[in-house]
């Protein structure tokens, strides 16, 4: 029952309290009724003062409060509630309009101000004293959902996060005559007491209390263009804790310019995490690996297999560093140097944007220096902040999981290079010229092991082509003097032969992968194919081998097809590419 709580308010005031609103009757006056805040406390127990205010809405200020009405004016006119609502209806039937209709209204509902050319729309209660608080408390779903929809029964919680874009809307368009000053401090004493005693403030879903805490602790808001950031810039103002959301709210800023600026996975929107990551020069690592051998060599000489050994082990673990029989050049070209200690600050500086107007109005309204901003900044946090806005928001347009678990400070450069390159390869080059495709050759040949050979091919010849894969694989087609001399060689060229082209060699335990190739496929009728490949080379029916272009090795022979499908049993020119 608010009538009986108002009620009751009006009767516990206390002469003392009378006495007190009494002497405040020349500063508040009712300029359509020319009654006092005393008179209008005295005659009504549901009546209270307000500021008039010229406002523009739309029918958003329904379902979203902060966008769907603007300031237009802010006036010196001070009117009851009451007052201010006759009126309003009288110049409502006066134009026979709709309620609701909200762009006819903002137009033509509207009464006259104090001055002859003030126009008011809408109102906001002043503070004034404790008693007319209390009224205001009471009866803020009615003045509330009025001043958003034109309906005392609209209120929303929300609206009690809107009203505090108003009030930074009304800071910006104030004089600084002493009367506004003192309205304004009115205004902020009712605002001051929605953020910290009002409920529908702190229970709002959307943008109250609980995101202003996520703003101060800098963590990705959902939704953030929506976010109007006077809301917490107010809160900060009014909590007295201005200086401590001034820098949160400027880097949200960034963010929201920034995210409606750039195309998400865009390649300007890559160079700018590169240039933050790496740096604006392009920097590259390139190493040469020495192939000095460090083993003792008298290991070597002791040890003839000493050599193939290395690569048997190699085989097994790439972990392993085998006995360099080339010149190893790993080039890292596309691996790029962090920039972590040298912060470009220039470059940095180049993504800053101006301070917004609606800051610049609350440095100056609270006596702040216009530059607080710019000489508070700390550009290894703002790094921190540019690389969540350009490489987890906009570049990699990442899920809102993962948002709330974003690297911190410290690491977040690693994290963002890791993922940059984690598809870029260390590229090893060596030098086959004649002299070292005879050496590696050589070993291979000799090789008396499959896991050596293997070992050895992996290591040299790990892509399947080139000089030294096809001069190798030219010598395993030749035919082999000690083929038929069982103990002079264990492991004969059809062997090396057979492992390389079936990408298999038996192991004592098992068959093993000669080459670790991940997309290793074959057709159903592979086996077929290469048997009939192995019987004619073994029968020395092989009638040409070329190189043709791009290294790859093909071979010619003759022979009945081993397709189950082909009926004819007539020979065919048979071609063999080997990638």
């Amino acid at each position: 029952d608010i009538s009986g709580i108002l009620q009751g308010y009006k009767d516990s005031i206390t002469p003392g309290t009378w006495q007190m609103i009494k002497e405040q009757k020349q500063e508040w006056v009712d300029v359509y009724s020319n009654e006092d805040i005393y008179e209008i406390m005295r005659k009504s127990p549901d009546n209270i003062l307000c500021l008039g205010i010229l406002v523009q809405r739309s029918e958003e200020a329904v379902t979203n409060p902060t966008k769907g009405l603007k300031l237009l004016n802010v006036t010196n006119t001070i009117i009851s509630y009451d007052s201010f609502i006759n009126a309003m209806n009288v110049a409502k039937n006066d134009l026979q309009q709709t309620q609701g209709e909200f762009t006819i209204l903002n137009d033509l509902y509207c009464v006259a101000g104090a001055l002859s050319n003030e126009r008011i729309n809408a109102v906001i209660p002043l503070y004034i004293n404790d008693e007319h608080m209390k009224r205001i408390r009471i009866l803020e779903g009615i003045w509330l959902g009025y001043l958003y929809t034109l309906d005392s029964y609209g209120y929303d919680k929300q609206q009690e996060v809107a009203i505090l874009k108003l009030l930074c809307e009304i800071i910006q368009q104030r004089t600084d005559t002493q009367r506004q000053k003192q309205i304004l401090t009115e205004l902020e004493k009712v605002c001051q007491f929605i953020i910290n005693e009002s409920q529908g403030f702190k229970t709002a879903e959307q943008y109250g209390e609980k995101t202003y805490e996520k703003l101060l602790n800098r963590l990705v808001l959902v939704n953030s263009q929506e976010y109007d950031l006077r809301i917490p810039l107010m809160i900060g103002y009014l909590k007295g804790n201005v200086t401590s959301v001034l820098l949160p709210v400027y880097y949200e800023y960034l963010r929201q310019q920034y995210q409606n600026k750039y195309d998400k996975r865009s390649l300007e929107t890559k160079q700018i995490v590169e240039n933050l990551v790496y740096g604006c020069e392009a920097k590259h690592q390139t190493m040469t690996v020495s192939t000095n051998n460090r083993d003792n060599i008298t290991t070597i000489n002791s040890d003839p297999d000493y050599i193939e050994k290395s690569y048997i082990d190699y085989y097994h673990d790439e972990l392993c560093e085998p006995i360099q029989l080339l010149k190893e050049k790993i080039n890292n070209e596309n691996q790029r140097l962090i920039v972590s200690d040298a912060i470009e600050v220039d470059y940095i500086k180049s993504l800053l944007l101006p301070i917004p107007d609606f800051i610049k109005s609350l440095l100056s309204y609270c006596h702040i220096d216009e530059d607080y901003i710019d000489k508070h900044l700390d550009y290894a946090h703002l790094r921190w902040e540019l690389l969540v806005t350009f490489y987890y928001l906009i570049y990699s347009d990442t899920n809102s999981g993962a948002l709330q678990n974003l690297p911190k400070e410290e690491n977040i450069l690693s994290v963002i290079d890791q993922r940059l390159q984690s598809g870029k390869e260390h590229v090893v080059d060596y030098d086959y010229s004649t002299e070292n495709i005879r050496l590696v050759s050589y070993v291979a040949l000799n090789c008396k092991t499959l896991e050596g050979f293997a070992g050895l091919m992996r290591k040299y010849c790990s892509q399947c082509r080139g000089p030294l894969f096809t001069e190798i694989f030219k010598q395993l087609l030749r035919p082999d003097d000690n083929e038929n001399d069982s103990v002079a060689a264990k492991i004969t060229k059809k062997d090396k032969r057979i492992a390389l082209i079936t990408n298999q060699i038996p192991t004592t335990t098992t068959i093993k992968p000669f080459y670790n190739m991940k997309n290793y496929q074959r057709q159903s009728y592979y086996d077929e194919r290469m048997d009939s490949l192995y019987e004619f080379i073994n029968n020395n029916e092989v009638t040409e081998i070329q190189l043709h272009h791009l290294e790859k090795i093909v071979v010619y022979c003759r022979g009945r097809s081993t397709l189950p499908d082909r009926k004819s049993r007539k020979q065919r020119l048979h071609c063999y590419v080997l990638f």
